[in-house]
């Protein structure tokens, strides 16, 4: 099956979460598409092909998850053909074009920033769940 871009924006809007996680370990902020669903043997390679990366969950549901700069690429591939999560690409397009490059250091006012964008992409999640983390976390995690 060779997976075009509208059909994998369809997958996303459906059964994808586009996010920006917060590492507390290191410090940072990481891009990342999600898709948790049931697949056969050809649309799960199909997805591993396009750069997704399978993990083993405890049900019959499959994760597959994409991140980093290699999230941003295809979400800028996909961002005219998602309709759900369009906003949610276009935040975490954003964010990324915000972030240090490798090796670089996150200022006061990039991690501001970037954990405002966060609250954007969680009040735009169709279940509204309690946050479990805070600004005010993020921000004495840090030495400044």
């Amino acid at each position: 099956m060779d997976m075009n871009y509208p059909y994998l924006a369809g997958l996303i809007d459906g059964d994808g979460n586009i996010g920006l996680n917060w590492s507390p370990t290191g410090k940072n902020f990481r891009a990342r598409i999600r898709i948790v669903m049931q697949v056969n043997k050809e649309l799960r390679e199909s997805l591993i092909k396009k750069g997704f990366k399978k993990f083993r969950t405890k049900t019959k549901a499959e994760v597959f998850i994409i991140r980093g700069a290699d999230a941003i690429n295809l979400l800028k591939k996909l961002k005219s053909y998602l309709i759900l999560k369009r906003r949610r690409a276009k935040l975490l397009i954003k964010a990324y074009q915000m972030m240090p490059k490798k090796g670089g250091r996150y200022t006061e006012k990039i991690v501001d920033e970037l954990t405002d964008i966060k609250d954007e992409l969680h009040k735009l999640v169709t279940r509204p769940n309690k946050i479990k983390w805070t600004k005010k976390k993020i921000m004495n995690s840090y030495e400044w």
